[in-house]
């Protein structure tokens, strides 16, 4: 596609890409309902020098979470752990809302838990999402 086209010649010509240009196209990539495209955007990354971060790694799961794609969802967020980053409230908001959609409110509640024992404290998203999913 036209994007893949563009950070191709980006990279050709040596042009280093900052987080906002991969949070913009994953961002997009999701819209399109084209999680694949975001995953290999997000692969790519490297490529251009970029790291990732938790933000880019909250929009990935965000993308992911936006089809249903629960099977790709943990292994991203563990990768995010293998790099070293640490999980932040709008991490969890989007892990609790991809279990509670999956009917695994079990495992929600028991991430309300977990974040609250690592120092992160639920929002007021964090216990809606959880509570809509109750009713």
């Amino acid at each position: 596609d036209g994007v893949q086209y563009l950070l191709q010649q980006m990279k050709l010509e040596g042009i280093s890409c900052a987080e906002d240009l991969f949070i913009s196209v994953i961002n997009c990539y999701r819209r399109a309902g084209a999680a694949e495209q975001a995953l290999k955007t997000f692969y790519r990354m490297q490529d251009f020098g970029c790291k990732p971060t938790v933000k880019i790694y909250n929009h990935l799961l965000d993308a992911l979470l936006n089809e249903n794609r629960f099977h790709m969802i943990n292994p991203i967020y563990s990768n995010m752990k293998k790099d070293g980053l640490e999980p932040n409230v709008y991490t969890y908001n989007i892990l609790l809302k991809a279990l509670c959609k999956n009917n695994r409110v079990d495992g929600a509640h028991k991430l309300l838990v977990e974040m609250s024992n690592k120092g992160c404290f639920p929002d007021a998203v964090s216990y809606t999402t959880v509570v809509s999913y109750l009713c």
